[in-house]
């Protein structure tokens, strides 16, 4: 397990990721599974930009340590 955590749920503008260890990247796709914004983290906290996304419902994979994870929000 990752321990990954995402606040706040739903995202207007910033949605904050924190992890325990490293994040490397982070993707958002969308519920079609296309890929809607990348992201290179690189450190255990970082406010990712999501004031371009319409209200929905997304699914963001990230890796850390080499070790894929994903998590569903809206």
């Amino acid at each position: 397990m990752l321990n990954v955590s995402l606040s706040p749920s739903p995202a207007k503008n910033e949605l904050k990721i924190s992890a325990e260890n490293k994040i490397d990247t982070a993707s958002i796709y969308n519920i079609l599974g296309r890929k809607v914004k990348s992201f290179s983290v690189n450190a255990k906290t970082s406010s990712l930009d999501v004031s371009s996304l319409s209200t929905g419902i997304y699914i963001l994979k990230y890796t850390s340590n080499n070790v894929v994870g994903s998590i569903k929000r809206r």
